[in-house]
């Protein structure tokens, strides 16, 4: 296992990521459609529904979805591995994980898992990064797209550019299916903490995502971004004097 990655829990293990074993287990299975079956798949594929979510909050891109069980069960493996070419495989198949596990253990789960891993391989995090905006269906819907933040997060202060490009993206994409409430709470929230960060990486990414923010901001909002700005750009002119 890379040192730099987290543990991701055993997929046999109960009561972890992938191994909550149901409350009436079916008749004995095979490893690997008990590995399935801990994630509450059926013995085939399975219907992904998310039964609480509310009709007027659907997507137009999510309908009930087949989950190909073998083909998550490898991609969580792939997820765990020491290869990186295999992860980076895995990262951009995110949604097959998110749909097997439903919107619950994603948010409660995979999520912080991901966010753990924050520091891997770089062409790793790309591929997280994209997927991630990829994943409002498999959270719950448009109710719970803020649970991705702080994920993206911790991406778009990361070193390599690419990297935050692509959590750019995916926060832009995220924050559309966002109530306005909702968005100027945790979304400019977001922005706001990166662009007072120490590390540069990240107020870059605060400057990139306020344009696209900005129309959304309450006045309050703006008013005090204006104020950033001009703060952010006297700090500097210091800096180049001494």
């Amino acid at each position: 296992m890379n040192p730099s990655l987290p543990e991701m829990p055993d997929v046999m293990d109960t009561g972890t990521i992938i191994g909550t074993v149901a409350d009436n287990p079916a008749p004995p299975l095979t490893p690997q459609q008990h590995a399935i079956g801990a994630m509450g798949m059926s013995r085939d594929h399975a219907i992904i529904r998310d039964e609480d979510e509310d009709k007027d909050n659907a997507m137009d891109t999510t309908e009930d979805e087949v989950v190909d069980e073998e083909d998550a069960l490898r991609t969580i493996e792939l997820l765990r591995g020491d290869d990186v070419s295999g992860r980076v495989t895995a990262a951009r198949k995110l949604h097959s994980v998110a749909a097997a596990l439903g919107p619950e253990r994603t948010r409660e789960e995979l999520l912080p898992f991901l966010s753990d891993g924050v520091d891997d391989e770089d062409e790793v995090l790309e591929a997280v990064a994209s997927s991630l905006g990829k994943l409002v269906p498999y959270v719950g819907g448009p109710n719970f797209a803020s649970s991705l933040l702080p994920t993206l997060e911790l991406l778009l202060a990361v070193e390599e550019g690419v990297v935050r490009e692509k959590a750019s993206a995916s926060a832009v994409k995220i924050s559309e299916f966002m109530k306005e409430d909702v968005y100027r709470r945790d979304f400019v929230g977001m922005v706001g903490r990166l662009a007072t960060k120490e590390w540069f990486t990240a107020r870059i990414s605060a400057c990139g995502l306020i344009p696209v923010t900005f129309p959304r901001m309450s006045p309050e909002q703006q008013v005090s971004i204006v104020f950033f700005f001009l703060y952010f750009k006297n700090r500097e002119r210091s800096k180049s004097e001494t």
